[in-house]
C-alpha cells in the first residue's frame, strides 16, 4: 500500500514557512514585551509579568518550529510518493497541516494583539478578529485532514465507518457537545480573561453561530480523522511501517486534542479567575503540544530514512 522511493524530495517553497515563522517570532517578542510594559498589575511588576510571559512565548515559538519540521518532512515524504494513490491523500493531509501551523501561530499573536489594542477605539473590532481569524484557519486545516485521512482510510478493503460504529463515536460526542453548548451560553457574556476584560464582544446567540459552530465542526473533524488514520493504519502492510505510521496518527490526535482543550481553556471561567491554575493549564497544554507534534517528526524521519535505505 505505501509506495517506495529512492530519496525524499525537496519542497521548495519551506523558505516562505520559515521566513514567514522568523517575522511571526520577533512580532511576537516585540507585541510581548509592549504587553508587559504598559500592564498595570498590582500583583506582578513590569519586569516579572514579561519574563513570565516569556516562559509561555519561548515554548511557543518553539512549538512553532517543531511543527513547521514535522509538516516540512511530511510533505517532502508525500511529494516523494505523489504518484502513489496514498500520496496523493498523504499531500492533502500535508497541506492541512500546513494550515494548522498556521492556526498556532495566529492563536499565539491573537493574544497580545487583543491585549494592546483593547484600550483604543477599536477594542470592539480587535476583540471580534482575535476571537474569529484563527478559526478560519483551523477550519480549513481540519477539512484538509479529514479528506485526506478518508481517501486514505478509503484504499483499505473495509470501511470503519459502518452505522454502528458512527453511532458509537458520534452519539457520546454530541451528548458532551451539548454540555459544551449550554454551559457556553450562560459563561459567555460575563466570560473575562486573566487580566480582567471581557473574552469576547460578540452577543452570545451570535457567538453560537460564529463561535461555537464552527468549534464543533473542527472537533467533528478532528475526531473522524483521527479514526480515519487509525483504521488506515491498521490495514497498512509492513510491521515497520504500522508503527512509523501509527506515531504519525498518535501524533495528530494529540494534537487535535490539545485544540480542544485549548479551548475550553479559553472558555473557562475557572481559569480565568486563578492564574495559578491558568498558567499551569496553558503549560500542561504547551507539553501535550509538544508530545504531539514530536511523535509526527520522529515516525515521519525514521519513515524516511527507512525508505531512503530502500
Amino acid at each position: 500500500m505505501v509506495a517506495r522511493f529512492i530519496h525524499s524530495k525537496s519542497w521548495p517553497h519551506e523558505r516562505y514557512l520559515y521566513g514567514s515563522l522568523a517575522v511571526a517570532a520577533v512580532l511576537l517578542i516585540g507585541l510581548t514585551s509592549q504587553v508587559a510594559l504598559t500592564a498595570r498589575q498590582p500583583s506582578h511588576s513590569n519586569l516579572a509579568l514579561y519574563l513570565l510571559k516569556m516562559t509561555v512565548v519561548v515554548p511557543e515559538i518553539a512549538i512553532w518550529l517543531l511543527a513547521a519540521l514535522s509538516t516540512k518532512r511530511f510533505k517532502c515524504y508525500a511529494l516523494s510518493i505523489k504518484s502513489e494513490p496514498d500520496g496523493r491523500h498523504m499531500n492533502v493531509v500535508a497541506n492541512g497541516l500546513l494550515w494548522l501551523v498556521g492556526y498556532i501561530v495566529s492563536l499565539c499573536l491573537a493574544s497580545p494583539i487583543h491585549d494592546l489594542l483593547l484600550s483604543g477605539r477599536h477594542a470592539y473590532a480587535a476583540t471580534v478578529l482575535t476571537n474569529h481569524l484563527p478559526i478560519i484557519l483551523v477550519l480549513v486545516a481540519s477539512a484538509y485532514i479529514f479528506v485526506g485521512s478518508r481517501g486514505l482510510a478509503g484504499l483499505t478493503r473495509a470501511d470503519f465507518w459502518n452505522r454502528r460504529n458512527t453511532l458509537r463515536l458520534l452519539v457520546p460526542f454530541a451528548l458532551l457537545m451539548v454540555v459544551f453548548i449550554a454551559d457556553f451560553y450562560l459563561e459567555a457574556p460575563r466570560l473575562r480573561d486573566i487580566a480582567g476584560n471581557l473574552r469576547f464582544a460578540l452577543p452570545v446567540y451570535l457567538l453560537l453561530v460564529t463561535y461555537v459552530l464552527p468549534h464543533l465542526v473542527v472537533w467533528v473533524l478532528g475526531l473522524l480523522s483521527g479514526f480515519n488514520l487509525w483504521w488506515f493504519v491498521r490495514h497498512i502492510e509492513g510491521a515497520i511501517y504500522k508503527i512509523l505510521f501509527a506515531k504519525i496518527q498518535q501524533g495528530l490526535t494529540i494534537i487535535f486534542m490539545a485544540i480542544f482543550l485549548a479551548q475550553l481553556l479559553i472558555c473557562s471561567p475557572y481559569a480565568a479567575a486563578n492564574f495559578q491554575i491558568g498558567i499551569t493549564l496553558i503549560y500542561a497544554l504547551l507539553v501535550l503540544t509538544i508530545v504531539g507534534y514530536s511523535l509526527i517528526f520522529k515516525g515521519i524521519r525514521q519513515l524516511q530514512n527507512l525508505e531512503d535505505i530502500i
